[in-house]
């Protein structure tokens, strides 16, 4: 066997199995779930208590699916089904995270890196794979940078005609995103923002980008806006209490830095420390990439909202939420 088989087999093994240490784990937060996914099953959605309706599930689209499985397994299995989903979407990532290397780097061994880089990170290995829905959540993320970065996006040349097609899936695809997560809220306003910034220097290419934004908040609109009157017509909120919550948690939190109504979460920043050996090359491939010529400089759009994407949230987890 030559070198890069043996690589490439290992890599793929260890993907494989690294998951599996968190097999028997589950998650506090994961049983709230299954208590919120039991009732909906019966029609009491958003139901921890019975007959008491919580703002407090911060993922819809996660509460009806496992109500579904409720719907066509006995109870004692529904436990394992969502771990199997779990497992299934988390290995999904990471040939998402393949795919999307090897577009950026034209590199098959860069890829394999890469894929491991995300693949046997503990906190993401773990998060993913014990019964939350951040892995469906990532996975739908990733999958949209990655079918945008491959059909031009974010290029302001791009004409809407070339491109409808796109702009309905991509829409449709953020859309679903945010029944999994509110954060993809935030990266519908990152996402569009920047795309208009890049256009904004020709008036003929920004109408062309407004186009384009058109249609693809069509679909968008549909699905968000049938999560926002999901969610208040059975909770009489707009958005999840738990965002809420969290922001008086952190702010109430010993290791927080508070000036006046100000607070500042270290927590974001001291995981960033522990995984310096990985943060470090990170940077040093951004550096690259913006001085590179060639296909590098071809990637500096889809680089240039990998920035903005991680300043916004460490802004956001750091000052306002105050979370990892």
């Amino acid at each position: 066997m030559t070198f890069s088989r043996a690589f490439y087999a290992i890599s793929f093994l260890a993907l494989v199995a690294y998951p599996l240490i968190y097999i028997g784990n589950y998650a506090g937060d994961s049983q709230v779930h299954l208590i919120y996914g039991q009732n909906a099953a019966n029609g009491a959605f958003f139901e921890f208590n019975p007959g008491e309706k919580s703002a407090g599930v911060t993922s819809p689209g996660y509460m009806l699916l496992i109500a579904g499985f409720f719907n066509i397994a006995p109870d004692t299995w529904v436990p394992a089904m969502i771990k199997a989903t779990n497992l299934l979407f988390w290995y999904a990532l990471i040939v998402v995270v393949f795919m999307a290397g090897k577009t950026l780097l034209r590199s098959t061994v860069w890829a394999v890196i890469a894929s491991l880089a995300a693949g046997l990170l503990p906190g993401s290995a773990y998060n993913g794979t014990n019964g939350m829905e951040n892995g469906i959540f990532a996975f739908l993320i990733l999958s949209w940078i990655l079918v945008a970065m491959r059909s031009g996006w974010f290029s302001a040349e791009t004409s809407w005609r070339d491109s409808y097609r796109t702009e309905l899936v991509l829409g449709a695809l953020l859309g679903l995103a945010c029944w999994f997560r509110p954060e993809g809220f935030v990266v519908v306003a990152i996402a569009l923002t920047y795309r208009a910034a890049l256009a904004i220097g020709a008036r003929h290419v920004f109408t062309l980008a407004i186009a384009r934004s058109a249609l693809f908040l069509a679909p968008f609109i549909v699905l968000a806006g049938g999560l926002a009157y999901f969610h208040w017509s059975q909770t009489d909120h707009l958005i999840p209490t738990s965002g809420s919550s969290r922001i008086l948690m952190s702010n109430l939190a010993s290791d927080t830095l508070r000036a006046g109504s100000l607070f500042f979460s270290p927590k974001m920043t001291i995981r960033l420390a522990q995984y310096f050996p990985l943060t470090l090359p990170s940077l040093l491939a951004i550096w690259l990439v913006l001085r590179g010529s060639g296909y590098l400089r071809s990637s500096r759009e889809i680089i240039g909202f990998f920035i903005l994407l991680f300043w916004t949230f460490f802004v956001l987890y750091s000052f306002v939420l105050g979370s990892v």
